[in-house]
Formats: C-alpha cells, structure tokens, sequence
C-alpha cells in the first residue's frame, strides 16, 4: 500500500496535489468534445486497475471511491481520472456540464448540488465553491479557481483538498477532475467518500484547499551535466501556491436506503456473499466477500444491479482493508430503491501472482431494498 507520507508528501490532500501535478497535461482543442466517454472510461479502468493491483500496489479520484477506501485505492482512480480538458466557450458552467456529462449519477449530483458560490481570495487567487452536492455515498464539490493578477502562468487548478463533518469526522478523497478556462481560471471537480455512519439531514461541512497549483510552461527542464546518471524526470512546470482557503459549508445531505442481505450465491466452487447495499440518489455501493479455495484474487467483479427494468453497471470496485471484503459501486441511483433488486456478477477477474485468473459465472443474488 503506498502512503503519502511513503511518496514523499505530508497528507492526502498532499498527495492529491502531487498526483495531480505529476500527471497534468495539455491536450488537443477537441478533447472537449469526448470528455464524457474519457471521464467513464478512465473511472472504469481506475477500478479495475485498483481491485486487481496492477498499478503495483497504488478514486478519483481520481482516488478507489468507497468508505475507508485506501491512500493506495485513490492514488489508482487519481493517476487515471485527474484529466485536464479543453473546453467550448460558455464560462466555466460549460465545463462543468461537460465533465459531469449528460446522464448517470455524475449528473444526477450536479443537477442536485446546493449553488453556493462562496468565495475567498488570498494573494490575489480567487478560490470559489460553487455546488456541493452530498448523500450516503458520495460528496461532490464543485470548486473553482481564478488568478485575478493574471500572472501569467499557463494553467491553473485546484485538486488538493481537505474536508470533515461537524463532527471531526473526514471525508476519503477519491476523484478529481480539472477543467482550464483560459490560463487564469479552471473549473474543478472532486469527490468523496463520506464517513460511515453519516445520516442524512442539515450538516456542516469545514473544507481546506491547503494549495493550489500553477503550471509554468515558460521555463525548460534544464540540460544535465555531463556525465550524469538519469534517474527519472525530476523537472515539473507545474508549482504550488501556499493557502490555505478555508470555508465552512452548511449542506443538507440527500437520504439513502440500506440493505443488509448476507444472501450468497455459488458457482464451481466460489461463492460471493452479498452482505451490505447502500442505494443513494447518485450510485450504488455494495460490499461483497468472495470465497474462491486459494484460486486467485484480489478480484475485480464484472457486472451490475438490475432494479425495476433498469441496470446499474458496477464501475468501481476497491479491495480495502484487510478483511478480505470488495467494494462495489455502480456510478448511477435512484430515488426509488424499494423493492427487490438482483445482484449479477458475469466475471471474477484477478491473479495467482503469477498470471491473470478469470472466473465465469454468472453469480445471481436476489435481494429486497427498504
């Protein structure tokens, strides 16, 4: 599992920053245009990559995005969803509805976010949260970022950040997503995973953005002596600027329904038991467990909820903790969750350490939700 304090930096929102910068990039003009189909596929990847540890033991998120998800699940989900985009004219709401896309859960939180608009400025860089949006899955904020001096940087953003409850209770980060407008300004989005436990009803929010980030693109990576063993690029265009901006958010979080199944099916001798369900406005969240005889893991189930004629694909899945449970997330909800609903998992996919493993089902888990 790498840590922040194991990269090299001092906290989550440190290592947020870091992966952020690390991986930041300039695309073509068009790369608006597919925002919605990088953004899920990346999300998808991210999850993938995660459950089956192929990023060699790193949701956006892009930290995995589920309840005490790892350092490692979100470094995963950042390094594949932390995208910096062009976008059309219209100010920054056009990015914004280009990254949350036109349907699913991702705009469901969107569509359903509290307008803020609460902004603070240090040192002449404005920073302003303009939506926040939360349920029993998920918190979305929508923060952007301006340079009034116009300092002349190439780009700017804000990815870092650090959010609690009334209580002193954190939020996990897990995916972020960067939208310029221009070399001054960029519109923001972030996400996180609530704390367990967290009711719905009035609650307030302390959110920190320790430091935002900068790109310099004025300046080359210096020549190296001669003589000199390389060891990696070392040279990054993009710099922070110390905070911190602080701001203190009253939000009503959005009700969810919970199930408790433990209903288990089992297929050539691996059984998945499905033992919690936590259906939002936003997603679906389940927590499995597999019992696969020594064959492989950890894996990475292909599949989907299926309620009322609709089907919710799973997108994300997280291996987090020690006891062996799978996080599962489809990035869709409802409102209407009572009733019954089917787990149906078609593929385990993980190793034996040496080779991939695939399992075929399909595991059918027949539940009711409240």
């Amino acid at each position: 599992m790498i840590k922040s304090e194991n990269a090299g930096v001092g906290s989550d929102a440190d290592l947020d920053r870091a992966l952020f910068e690390a991986f930041a990039c300039e695309p073509p003009p068009d790369a608006a245009a597919a925002a919605e189909r990088r953004i899920r596929a990346a999300i998808e990847l991210a999850g993938r990559r995660d459950h089956r540890g192929a990023a060699g033991g790193i949701r956006a998120g892009l930290g995995a995005r589920f309840a005490r998800a790892s350092r490692r699940g979100r470094a995963v989900a950042l390094l594949a969803a932390v995208l910096i985009l062009g976008g059309a004219g219209g100010g920054l709401l056009a990015f914004y509805e280009g990254m949350v896309g036109s349907g699913g859960g991702l705009r469901t939180a969107w569509d359903r976010a509290a307008v803020l608009g609460i902004s603070q400025t240090i040192d002449g860089y404005r920073v302003t949260i303009e939506r926040a949006y939360a349920d029993p899955n998920q918190l979305m904020l929508a923060i952007s970022v301006d340079d009034l001096d116009r300092r002349g940087w190439t780009q700017v953003a804000a990815m870092g950040v650090d959010v609690t409850d009334e209580q002193g209770r954190s939020f996990e980060g897990s995916i972020g997503m960067s939208s310029p407008d221009g070399s001054s300004a960029a519109a923001n989005l972030v996400w996180f995973t609530p704390p367990a436990g967290l009711m719905s009803g009035q609650h307030t929010l302390h959110v920190s953005i320790p430091s935002i980030s900068v790109r310099d693109n004025t300046t080359p990576p210096p020549d190296d002596p001669p003589g000199t063993v390389k060891g990696g690029d070392s040279w990054n265009p993009w710099h922070e600027v110390a905070g911190p901006w602080t701001f203190t958010i009253p939000l009503d979080v959005a009700g969810g329904s919970v199930a408790r199944p433990d209903s288990a099916a089992r297929v050539g001798g691996t059984e998945v038991r499905l033992t919690q369900v936590t259906v939002s406005p936003s997603s679906v969240n389940a927590t499995i467990g597999v019992t696969d005889g020594g064959r492989g893991g950890p894996w990475a189930p292909i599949g989907q909820f299926e309620h009322a004629g609709r089907v919710y694909a799973i997108t994300l899945s997280s291996n987090s903790g020690g006891d062996g449970a799978i996080t599962l997330q489809a990035l869709d909800g409802t409102t209407s969750a009572s009733g019954d609903w089917i787990l149906r998992i078609d593929e385990l996919v993980g190793d034996d350490g040496t080779q991939q493993v695939r399992l075929s089902g399909p595991w059918e888990i027949t539940f009711s939700m409240p």
